[in-house]
């Protein structure tokens, strides 16, 4: 071979396998984050963190306001690998938002009361109620 048989191989060929977009690992831009596998993990880990903050009295509010260290103390407690971006947390945020219009059309059912109410003093210091 003298290097006339040899096909150019361009940069986004060469990182990938040949099973990697039905692996759902990468889309056409050898972007995992935005893909259907990452955007249901993201919602899965985005609930059990929405149900832990509600559980706390924590509004979207309280979870915009604190700090990446807490945040990823929260997910460690709640079980939950710390997310990433801040995309994540903005779907905690917009799950607590629906919580709370569906707890406050529903103020009867067991699910609209707030589980550990004295909780959010352990994340929530100096935030309004």
């Amino acid at each position: 071979m003298d290097g006339e048989d040899r096909q150019e191989v361009g940069p986004a060929m060469a990182d990938e396998t040949p099973d990697a977009h039905a692996a759902g690992n990468a889309d056409e831009t050898g972007d995992y984050a935005h893909t259907d596998v990452a955007s249901a993990n993201r919602t899965a880990r985005a609930r059990v963190l929405a149900a832990f903050c509600w559980d706390r009295a924590l509004s979207s509010y309280d979870v915009r306001a604190l700090p990446g260290t807490l945040k990823r103390s929260m997910a460690a407690e709640a079980d939950v690998r710390p997310p990433s971006t801040d995309e994540t947390w903005e779907l905690v945020c917009a799950l607590l938002d629906r919580m709370r219009s569906w707890a406050a059309a529903h103020p009867d059912h067991p699910r609209a009361q707030v589980a550990y109410p004295r909780g959010r003093a352990r994340w929530v210091r100096g935030v309004r109620p």
